[in-house]
């Protein structure tokens, strides 16, 4: 009860963080590694992951981790799926922990969490050679509920840093990347990006914060150049104008970039809804080819009051064989009773012809040897007594008499 109470919490947890991460980016900025919803659901997901995973060792090799699982798993559906080259790809991760954790980032920078996770669970018999009965993976009723969740989170977009050598230690703290280079970030960015049309349409906003960041970070407003500025005032106009123009090809630049980002993600959707259209087109066929076979055959179509009729006659016919059936066996059961007293009476007359009673066993008339139950009796036709086995030689020479009215016989013959 504990680890079934132990899993469902989990599982709770888990739906508490995918609802925190839409709560604050459903609608708003992209989530990023300074956002601590993030690091609340990977924390999440990696506990669901780890509990009740059996302890699988190979030979002269680790323990192997819930990234063995996925790998395994996937394999068996897909084979090597992009995520699964993406993490190996990884020569600075050297831990099966590290490699999970690159594994979960890059599904969720790619949206690929939910079906990846889907297509791992649909072989159960290998989920249950992973995982004990206490995992939520392997139990259908907490699985329906955990996708579902994992699957809002495809409306979220997600920009990470999918190139972190530090997985092995720990999860990334949002602390870490606050004072990161943004121009680093924006390159290490996945290819689904979501757009805002604020920050395009106000370009003089964008430039200040150029300025600003060029000014701290980047060396094109350097300490040595405002120095030589401040020195001579005269060319202070051309440098600035310099600087003003370098900010708008910047600002230019990123439009570009949101444009031709734009036109992929909308060159991708026309090719979903095309391929989309072509599945319906297909189906369509099929039911038309149907529907027309049907219609060209339409004897096969019966109405419902037919089939019921049929139904009755055969449930009737059913009981007909029933009755019939059941007189047979009545019959065959009265003949068996019959084979015993026939042999009954068969024994009882052939007990009367060998002169066998249960009282009275008898002797032998030659050497007075009683018969016992088991005795063999040989009756003489002439004075009815019995002879043993041993004195019924030449029984049938004597005509089946005894030898005492043998002699008698030839006697009066002669």
């Amino acid at each position: 009860m504990e680890g079934e109470e132990t899993a469902h919490q989990l599982t709770r947890d888990l739906k508490a963080a995918v609802s925190a991460i839409i709560q604050g980016h459903g609608a708003g900025p992209p989530v990023t590694d300074t956002s601590a919803e993030l690091h609340g659901l990977c924390g999440c997901l990696e506990r669901l992951l780890q509990f009740d995973l059996k302890e699988q060792r190979g030979f002269l090799r680790a323990r192997r981790d819930y990234w063995d699982f996925l790998c395994a798993a996937l394999w068996c559906q897909r084979g090597d799926t992009e995520p699964i080259l993406f993490v190996r790809s990884q020569d600075k991760l050297r831990t099966s922990l590290g490699r999970g954790r690159a594994f979960i980032r890059f599904c969720l920078a790619h949206q690929q969490l939910a079906e990846s996770l889907q297509l791992c669970l649909l072989d159960q018999a290998l989920a249950r050679d992973w995982y004990g009965p206490r995992s939520p993976l392997c139990c259908p009723e907490l699985q329906q509920g955990l996708l579902d969740a994992l699957y809002a989170l495809n409306g979220v977009t997600f920009h990470l840093d999918l190139q972190r050598p530090d997985l092995d230690g720990a999860w990334p703290l949002f602390s870490e990347s606050c004072s990161s280079d943004t121009s680093e970030s924006q390159a290490q960015r996945p290819r689904k990006t979501k757009v805002f049309p604020k920050e395009v349409q106000k370009p003089k906003h964008r430039e200040v914060k150029f300025s600003e960041k060029d000014h701290r970070g980047e060396g094109m407003w350097g300490v040595d150049n405002w120095e030589s500025l401040q020195q001579s005032p005269k060319n202070g106009t051309p440098r600035m104008e310099v600087h003003l123009g370098n900010s708008t090809a910047s600002i230019q630049g990123q439009r570009e970039g949101v444009t031709g980002s734009l036109r992929c993600d909308l060159q991708k959707a026309q090719e979903w809804a095309q391929h989309q259209k072509w599945l319906l087109e297909g189906q369509l066929e099929v039911l038309r080819e149907q529907l027309s076979r049907c219609r060209q055959r339409p004897g096969r179509a019966r109405s419902q009051a037919e089939l019921e009729q049929e139904r009755r006659e055969a449930e009737r016919r059913m009981k007909l064989h029933e009755e019939e059936l059941g007189a047979q066996r009545d019959l065959v059961n009265t003949m068996k009773k019959r084979v015993l007293e026939l042999i009954q009476e068969k024994d009882a007359l052939w007990q009367q012809l060998q002169h066998v009673t249960s009282m009275a066993p008898g002797c032998c008339v030659v050497c007075n040897k009683e018969f016992r139950r088991l005795s063999r009796r040989y009756p003489c036709r002439v004075c009815q007594g019995l002879l043993c086995h041993a004195c019924s030689v030449d029984y049938k020479a004597r005509g089946r008499r005894c030898p005492p009215c043998a002699q008698k016989g030839e006697a009066q013959l002669l």
